[in-house]
């Protein structure tokens, strides 16, 4: 009568560390709930401020320039301006009219400085547009400003939003709102903040915020 032999230790060991390399080898494999919410807020910055699908057939107004645009075009029209990541922006919009400014983070966009005058500073445009449309943007006169805050809820730039914030309102005599972004944390969201204006049949006109 055959005996049926018990597998020796060697065997036993190899045969136990086989299973745990599968065992390993598989567990990494498997995403975890960890990589599951770092890649699900991977995608949600991705996506966060691509707002120039809404801009297609927008008139947009480029950084470090103030426009004024009339709103008496037809209805659909749209105006705005996106690409905001730490710049500042100002929307001063009436029932005929609104003046869109896009601003760099700079004391020289913003305000007059000592060492240097720009001449497309906010400080220097706003007051001189807003008086020469004065008309198209009374009544119905709402502002505006737009700026980045951190995770915190903070300005990232709160001496430059408190300047612009004055510019606007010494201009209009009226207190602007400030709307804010948030601070881009992925380099894959290359669009950053964004606003944009679109002409309804009557006024109020449609604002729309990246936030």
């Amino acid at each position: 009568m055959s005996t049926i032999s018990k597998p020796s230790g060697m065997a036993r060991f190899l045969t136990t560390l086989f299973a745990l390399v599968m065992i390993f080898g598989l567990s990494a494999a498997v995403p975890t709930p960890v990589d599951d919410v770092i890649e699900s807020r991977n995608n949600e910055l991705e996506a966060r401020g691509n707002t120039q699908s809404g801009m297609a057939g927008a008139t947009l107004t480029t950084m470090g320039n103030t426009d004024f645009r009339a709103l008496t075009t037809a209805k659909g029209s749209k105006y705005g301006s996106y690409g905001f990541d730490s710049c500042l922006g100002v929307l001063i919009i009436g029932n005929n009219g609104a003046i869109i400014g896009h601003y760099a983070a700079t004391d020289n966009d913003i305000r007059d400085t000592r060492w240097q005058m720009n001449p497309k500073r906010a400080a220097a445009v706003i007051p001189t547009l807003f008086n020469s449309n004065r008309a198209s943007l009374t009544p119905g006169l709402k502002t505006y400003v737009y700026a980045q805050i951190n995770a915190d809820g903070t300005y990232v730039f709160p001496q430059l939003v408190a300047d612009l914030v004055n510019i606007v309102q010494t201009a209009t005599g009226v207190a602007p709102k400030v709307k804010m972004y948030k601070k881009t944390t992925s380099s894959r969201s290359t669009n950053g903040g964004g606003f944009i204006v679109e002409v309804k049949s009557k006024a109020p006109h449609g604002v729309s915020w990246e936030s």
